[in-house]
């Protein structure tokens, strides 16, 4: 599904030249996608792999996850209340990362 959005969605909007950034996911690296881009004179570019450790926002995910399965939750009301109570537990340096 990915080759056909490049080819009919993608390259007619590239012009010679372009970087092509995509997500480090298998369904981005097939020879075709590569071909297909260089053959439109574009280069094709990987972001790294995802890593938490390099993710400011993880500080403050990780928080939230915590604390939202800390109050065991098991209805939507109670789901929706440990929510809130996470999100005001959140502390301005957990939110800067």
């Amino acid at each position: 599904m990915f080759a056909t959005y490049v080819e009919h969605f993608l390259l007619p909007a590239l012009r010679p030249g372009q970087v092509v950034v995509v997500d480090n996911v298998g369904a981005h690296k097939p020879d075709r996608i590569r071909a297909l881009v260089e053959a439109a004179g574009c280069l094709l570019v990987f972001l790294p792999a995802y890593s938490p450790d390099l993710s400011p926002v993880e500080e403050a995910n990780s928080s939230l996850k915590t604390l939202i399965r800390a109050a065991n939750a098991r209805t939507r009301a109670a789901l929706d209340a440990a929510i809130a109570a996470a999100l005001a537990a959140v502390t301005t340096a957990d939110a800067a990362g």
